[in-house]
């Protein structure tokens, strides 16, 4: 059985700053929340909330889960 990177806390972690990011979260606050010490680590995940990070995001299981609860 192999793990993918969506299995790991950091996958999970990765989903939420990126969720943040598609909420037009600052960047100032991804990276208080993260706990990144420079906020260009954080841009990344304002750089890659584009379409195609939507509309992987969206093919993940869990949001079927979080949709039902809405």
């Amino acid at each position: 059985m192999s793990v993918r990177s969506t299995d790991t806390g950091q996958g999970l972690r990765h989903t939420f700053a990126t969720e943040l990011a598609n909420a037009d979260v600052s960047v100032y606050a991804l990276m208080k929340l993260l706990g990144h010490e420079s906020m260009v680590t954080s841009q990344r995940y304002v750089t890659a909330a584009g379409t195609e990070t939507r509309t992987a995001a969206a093919q993940n299981k869990l949001y079927d889960l979080l949709a039902e609860e809405r």
